[in-house]
């Protein structure tokens, strides 16, 4: 098998943050207590600073989005990787969602950060060049070089 075909199926979190754009975290009151309780803030600060006041829900709350998504997705200027501010104590909705090379989002992210391809059979492609790039992205994922926030 070629590392095309084997990083499909070994796949792995890219940090493109394009899940983290495109869907707005549903928490329940106890993850949003947790998470204030984190940052330092009171409830009202909290409340009035991260959740979207549209939601309706009494028993959870939308964590609010800005123009790049979630409120808690930070991005430098010139970076590929998009990293979770709040990654060590987020909640369980974001805990629970798996990357996987045949997820919407994550070949979003692929192609626009990387100019790579997912076929059918859930094989990576794209030029040698960028398939280099990004094969050298993830062995700097794997040995833990890039600071994930963990």
């Amino acid at each position: 098998m070629n590392p095309e075909q084997q990083a499909g199926l070994e796949f792995s979190c890219i940090m493109c943050g394009t899940c983290c754009s495109h869907y707005q975290v549903r928490l329940t009151l106890s993850e949003a207590r947790h998470i204030s309780e984190h940052l330092g803030f009171d409830w009202e600060e909290f409340s009035r600073r991260y959740t979207d006041k549209r939601w309706p829900g009494s028993n959870s709350l939308l964590l609010k989005h800005n123009q790049y998504g979630c409120v808690f997705l930070k991005r430098s200027s010139g970076e590929k990787i998009a990293k979770c501010s709040i990654h060590s104590f987020k909640p369980d909705s974001c805990k629970e969602w798996t990357p996987g090379v045949f997820r919407h989002e994550c070949q979003s992210g692929l192609k626009n950060l990387w100019n790579i391809n997912v076929d059918q059979a859930g094989t990576i492609t794209g030029s040698p060049v960028d398939l280099e790039k990004y094969t050298g992205f993830q062995a700097g994922l794997d040995d833990c070089s890039i600071d994930t926030g963990e």
